[in-house]
């Protein structure tokens, strides 16, 4: 997808792998903004632990069942448009992994799943944590080709 050799944004061009003892599954995903814009945040390669929570619990209602990192004050290491400070010294904060949409990834430094595929990438995660009995899962990101 996108450009050869270009970090696209606005597009479902990463994977996701939920990976247990008895499952394997493959999504794609964005790990990236949906655009450039100064102080948008992207979250640095590394593994961060992430919990079940809400994503939009400052809409009525509280938002819907996504995942939240899991460290102190939802705080994750991100680099920002237009700082060549890295890490930034903003972290991001609530950077979650949460449903993205069908004409924007819908991200502003969050990891967005296909509209598509997020009941089932949610459903397994959360049938994983609850088999494995587990708080958090530790989510790995990695930049560039895996060789």
């Amino acid at each position: 997808m996108g450009k050869p050799g270009v970090n696209d944004r606005n597009i479902y061009d990463d994977a996701v792998f939920l990976v247990s003892k008895d499952t394997f599954i493959a999504f794609n995903c964005n790990v990236d903004p949906s655009a450039f814009k100064a102080g948008v945040a992207t979250v640095l390669p590394g593994w961060y632990p992430f919990k079940k929570g809400n994503h939009g619990i400052s809409r009525p209602g509280g938002g819907y069942p996504a995942f939240r990192p899991a460290t102190p004050g939802e705080a994750l290491p991100v680099k920002r448009d237009g700082e060549s400070t890295v890490p930034s010294k903003h972290p991001g904060v609530a950077t979650n992994i949460h449903k993205g949409g069908l004409r924007t990834t819908s991200s502003l430094g969050c990891l967005t799943i296909h509209p598509k595929d997020w009941a089932t990438f949610h459903a397994a995660v959360v049938r994983e944590m609850d088999r494995n009995k587990l708080k958090t899962i530790p989510v790995g990101i990695i930049d560039g080709p895996i060789a």
